[in-house]
Parts: structure tokens; C-alpha cells; sequence
């Protein structure tokens, strides 16, 4: 590879070492992405801390193997486990409000509940 280039992989890795710019990313991924897409991005994240995930499993306590299965393409992360880990890369988990959606599921039964 010429001087001065790097692979992709490097610049993502640069790239996600800044705190805003992987928030930013694990936005996205969340948003428009699947689950694997998001877990993915979350080990992206984790490498290019400098940890990886053997890392963040042991900042975080938690179990190497259990993390490892849980950030897998087809893992099945528990909140907690989502939790742990984020937290460990400086992030956290938060609920916003989907302009999107007409209405939530439960607005009628909300309704009828409050009009006795």
C-alpha cells in the first residue's frame, strides 16, 4: 500500500477512538442498522478503545465467553449486559421519543384507563 493510505479498517478505527464520532456511529447502526449490525458496531467501538472485548469484559466483571456470545452477530445481549459494556466504553443506553410512530401501543388502553 502507498505511503499515506490507510485501509479502512484503520480509518474506522481512528475514527471510533473519538468518543462522539462512535456515538455517532452506534446511533446509526442502531437506527437503520439490525441487531448484528448494532453488536458489531459496539466491538468496533471496543477495538478502537483499545480494549476489545476481552477488555471490556474485564473492566465490566463480566465473563469473557458470555460476553463474547453476547456480541456476536446472533447474540441476545440482556439489557444489563448492554449496559455493562457501554458504560465501560463511556457511553450509555437512553429512550427517546420515535417522532416517527403514529401512536404507542398501549394509548388506548392509556386512555380508557384514565377516563374512569
Amino acid at each position: 500500500m502507498p505511503k499515506g493510505y490507510r485501509t479502512h479498517s484503520q480509518f474506522m478505527r481512528e475514527w471510533l477512538a473519538d468518543k462522539d464520532n462512535a456515538l455517532a456511529y452506534l446511533r446509526e447502526c442502531m437506527e437503520h442498522g439490525d441487531r448484528g449490525d448494532f453488536l458489531d458496531a459496539i466491538k468496533a467501538v471496543a477495538d478502537a478503545q483499545g480494549l476489545g472485548v476481552r477488555g471490556v469484559a474485564e473492566k465490566s466483571k463480566a465473563s469473557r465467553e458470555s460476553l463474547f456470545r453476547a456480541l456476536s452477530r446472533r447474540g441476545n445481549p440482556r439489557l444489563d449486559t448492554l449496559d455493562k459494556t457501554l458504560r465501560t466504553l463511556g457511553l450509555r443506553l437512553s429512550v427517546e421519543k420515535d417522532d416517527k410512530s403514529r401512536r404507542p401501543r398501549g394509548a388506548r388502553l392509556l386512555k380508557l384507563a384514565g377516563s374512569r
